[in-house]
């Protein structure tokens, strides 16, 4: 099972589907793209690592590259950190309380970009003072104060997974801006019940992560997260689905091309593992990096799709214009659609490290009046 989740299933799909157009058609296929997001965007990604030939176009978004890592740490730790038991589910933090965290990082970074709108386009330049949020004394949060526990709560949503010996875990926490997206997914919807997100990561880790499986369920309390060697136990699941791998060189020598997008304010797979990827390929592969894989950051992005952002655009196409007419993507137009499903506005998505920051003087729902600004090319810190 983990061998075919890892990484044949989808190799042998593609063989198969190539078998089966053959067959039909009479003719073989000229060229074949692959789209997926989340784990199949680490699909994608493993593809291209392990069969290069099978695809001339990959495009991934928010990929799940490093799963055991994505979920052992880094869900896990967000999971923990929003409760205060796993016995009676105390959330740490309610969602007025999340409400008025994110309040605070919009009023102290929303215009950042030059434009107030809701979304905070540079998070990483984004440090909110939410100290001045905390109820005075022992105070109970009322709608315009935090709880301590849930101050101390979001400082570990942001940090992401740190060691005892103060190393991270992984690139970066949840980034700010994200707030809103963290009710339900990891403060708990029914009072006295578990996170969504804290109910994936036990069962990841029961019965995925390690292998052999673990003889007692393992959840996000009893395994001890700040256990810098607890990628090793998890490393024989890893080196079959890691979609991680730096040097891809053989993909790029059979022509291929590669777009990968991020949401910034994804709280399923945190931002900096994509980020941490594209900077690792240019370590490995030098300047031939941008010849065939371009990346791009969706501020106000969810997981995938959703939040306040411009999410929608055509993938394929941008994809089949580098890979047919040899168009490099500078630029990527995305849309945000409105519950009636038309264009409320737009938005260009610039190349990695360039985000859009409004001109000051066009129309502001319209892509044609932003510019590209640089977000800080450091991971999130506290």
């Amino acid at each position: 099972m983990r061998i075919d989740w890892g990484y044949l299933a989808t190799h042998l799909t593609a063989v198969m589907g190539k078998q089966v157009v053959e067959g039909y058609y009479g003719r073989g296929v000229v060229r074949s793209y692959f789209l997926g997001s989340s784990t199949g965007g680490r699909q994608g990604l493993v593809e291209a690592q392990r069969f290069p030939e099978d695809f001339e176009g990959i495009f991934v978004i928010a990929p799940a590259y490093n799963e055991t890592s994505v979920t052992t740490y880094s869900i896990a730790w967000t999971a923990r950190a929003m409760l205060r038991d796993e016995v009676n589910f105390q959330s740490a933090m309610t969602n007025a309380e999340a409400e008025l965290i994110h309040e605070r990082v919009l009023e102290e970074c929303d215009g950042m970009d030059g434009l107030v709108d809701g979304i905070v386009s540079l998070p990483r330049k984004c440090h909110p003072d939410l100290e001045c949020l905390v109820c005075v004394g022992n105070g109970t949060a009322n709608g315009t104060c935090i709880r301590q526990m849930a101050f101390e709560a979001a400082k570990k949503v942001y940090s992401g997974p740190i060691s005892l010996t103060g190393h991270r875990q992984v690139p970066e926490g949840l980034l700010p801006g994200s707030e809103v997206a963290w009710k339900g997914t990891y403060i708990p919807s029914t009072t006295g019940q578990p996170s969504a997100w804290y109910t994936f990561a036990k069962s990841f880790l029961s019965y995925y992560a390690f292998w052999p499986d673990p003889v007692v369920p393992v959840t996000p309390f009893s395994i001890n997260l700040t256990d810098s060697s607890l990628i090793k136990q998890t490393s024989k699941t890893e080196s079959l689905e890691y979609g991680g791998v730096a040097d891809m060189s053989k993909f790029h020598l059979l022509g291929g091309k590669m777009i990968m997008t991020q949401g910034l304010q994804d709280v399923a797979v945190a931002p900096g593992f994509a980020k941490d990827l594209y900077e690792r390929v240019g370590l490995a592969m030098g300047s031939v990096r941008d010849d065939f894989f371009r990346f791009f950051e969706m501020p106000g992005v969810n997981h995938v799709s959703g939040g306040p952002g411009a999410d929608q655009y055509d993938a394929l196409g941008v994809l089949v214009d580098w890979v047919e007419n040899g168009v490099a993507p500078e630029t990527i137009v995305a849309s945000h659609l409105g519950d009636d499903g038309s264009i409320e506005f737009t938005r260009p998505l610039y190349r990695y490290p360039m985000v859009a920051g409004y001109d000051g003087v066009g129309d502001p729902t319209s892509w044609e009046s932003f510019v590209p600004v640089r977000d800080s090319e450091n991971f999130w810190d506290l």
